[in-house]
């Protein structure tokens, strides 16, 4: 536990530090190729046939790229760009183990996407109108960040989500294990609110270069 404590803060404190070392403010999502050229990264999009494979880095030659599976969901792409931006960081890494360095990653993603303050704001703002589940498709929407990472950080600053344990609990006994958290949220999504866009691949093909840039 002390572990995992110690990856959490260093990955969040590499997160504010970036965000602030940039002067940015909000969900950055939907601007994160921008943000990706202030970094001098190159980012690349490329058929990886494993589902599972969401994208890697490399430095080579002092340049360094990013390099993305272009057949995942738009929210997945934006959340591995900035799971892979961690690991290019020429800052202090978690290097116990290959396993704790991910996890580093992955939070970092989730506090450079989805800001402490930022969610916790928004949610409040609108829980005065609004279900939990109907926030977290929101914050999801404009921080371009995936459902399940949203929840997540729902439960770790505390957030009321007892519609959407509800809802993730009556999905998945109907699903069993055939699909992944993710996968669940975008079914209930689609039976309550109707489809979004960013869950769309196919389009997200044609469209995540123009979109994101």
């Amino acid at each position: 536990m002390k572990n995992e404590k110690k990856v959490h803060d260093l990955a969040n404190s590499v997160a504010v530090s970036l965000r602030s070392e940039l002067n940015i403010k909000g969900f950055v999502g939907s601007v994160i190729g921008v943000i990706i050229d202030r970094l001098n990264i190159n980012l690349m999009f490329i058929h990886i046939d494993d589902s599972k494979a969401k994208g890697f880095s490399a430095e080579v030659r002092n340049y360094q790229h990013i390099y993305i599976n272009k057949n995942d969901y738009i929210r997945t792409q934006v959340f591995t760009i900035a799971h892979e931006i961690y690991h290019l960081l020429d800052k202090e890494v978690y290097e116990e183990s290959l396993s704790a360095d991910e996890r580093a990653a992955d939070h970092f993603a989730a506090c450079f996407l989805l800001p402490e303050d930022e969610v916790i704001d928004f949610y409040h703002y609108e829980k005065k109108r609004r279900t939990d589940l109907e926030i977290l498709y929101m914050i999801s929407d404009i921080s371009y960040t995936p459902y399940e990472t949203v929840y997540r950080r729902f439960k770790e600053l505390s957030l009321a989500t007892k519609i959407i344990d509800k809802e993730l609990k009556k999905s998945k006994d109907i699903f069993k294990s055939s699909l992944d958290t993710e996968e669940v949220f975008v079914k209930i999504r689609n039976e309550n609110f109707g489809e979004s866009i960013l869950d769309n691949t196919s389009w997200n093909k044609k469209n995540l270069v123009s979109l994101i840039s």
